[in-house]
């Protein structure tokens, strides 16, 4: 932030000088927005980590204000060795400053000092698959997923789900994730290895204009749903296959909400009046117990196409 006012400084100088002379070069803040606006695209923006959205359109909007640079060809009076190449200077200083600030994210699959402080810790490491193992088996797949350039890259080709190690009750998960073009996945939670099966509660994951199975079920098939059982009650800010994806679940008591990009999508009560209803239309109306909150896996999971994980941050 000291850098950001700075900026400000710096651009709001170089305003005030370049104003003494009529003679102007009005350099718009237009593509500083922009640029700001691009750099958003790499922040995590859910849960309270790091620098969220709401912080960047903040930046956004100071750079659009303080932006309008005056840059005179003339000496200033009184000040014989500085021209314009001061304001220049001045101008160019500011840009550079705020554009450090707003791309300034923190490496991939790391934790700051205050979210170690909040409880949160990593379930991925960015180099290993320690933490993971195929359903009902003590072993990760041998075949189907790789770690790549800090990525936990599913290669769409047999290589079957994969669960956490750990099991969790009441918690808060952030992920960062992007698909293939027609890709469809999920990140399933309440997984419990009595079952025959790897069922949970998922958050969808979907190519929504490419993939079908996307426009089934009145729109509980679009990611951020509860797979199958819920829709989202706003439309969901997907951002399309190859761009990078900021997700969150939160369970605290009976109480789930599903964000995508720094908005609430969902949300819902566990063993609900409407939850129970919603399940009975379901495909999940014969699996005993599903609906109600139960402590269990999370799951990531291969459904024949390409998908990528990275940033999985849990507390607590």
């Amino acid at each position: 932030m000291k850098r950001f006012w700075l900026a400000q400084l710096l651009c709001r100088r170089g305003f005030q000088l370049g104003r003494m002379k009529r003679q102007t070069l009005w350099l718009m803040g237009a593509t500083v927005s922009l640029g700001v606006v691009a750099a958003r695209d790499n922040l995590p923006a859910a849960g309270g980590l790091n620098l969220k959205a709401a912080k960047v359109n903040q930046l956004q909007l100071v750079a659009q204000s303080h932006f309008f640079i005056a840059i005179r060809p003339h000496r200033i009076p009184n000040v014989p060795l500085m021209n314009h190449s001061v304001f220049g200077f001045c101008s160019a200083l500011g840009l550079l400053l705020v554009g450090v600030e707003a791309v300034a994210a923190p490496t991939p699959n790391t934790l700051t000092d205050g979210e170690k402080a909040a409880g949160w810790r990593l379930l991925f490491d960015g180099k290993t698959t320690e933490g993971w193992r195929t359903f009902k088996k003590p072993s990760f797949p041998a075949k189907g997923w790789v770690v790549e350039d800090g990525w936990l890259h599913c290669l769409g080709k047999g290589g079957g789900d994969i669960i956490s190690d750990a099991e969790f009750g009441d918690f808060e998960l952030h992920w960062e994730w992007k698909l293939a073009p027609g890709g469809n996945s999920g990140v399933k939670y309440f997984v419990t290895e009595t079952r025959n099966a790897a069922l949970g509660h998922e958050y969808q994951m979907i190519d929504d204009e490419r993939e079908p199975d996307g426009r089934l079920a009145n729109g509980k098939h679009v990611t951020a749903s509860f797979y199958d059982v819920l829709k989202p009650t706003v439309t969901p800010p997907t951002r399309p296959p190859g761009e990078i994806n900021q997700s969150s679940i939160l369970v605290k008591g009976n109480h789930v909400e599903h964000w995508l990009n720094g908005i609430k999508v969902l949300e819902y009560e566990c063993g609900s009046d409407a939850v129970r209803a919603a399940v009975a239309a379901s495909k999940f109306k014969t699996t005993a117990g599903f609906g109600t909150k139960l402590q269990g896996h999370l799951l990531l999971q291969d459904h024949n196409s390409e998908v990528w994980f990275r940033n999985l941050k849990i507390r607590e």
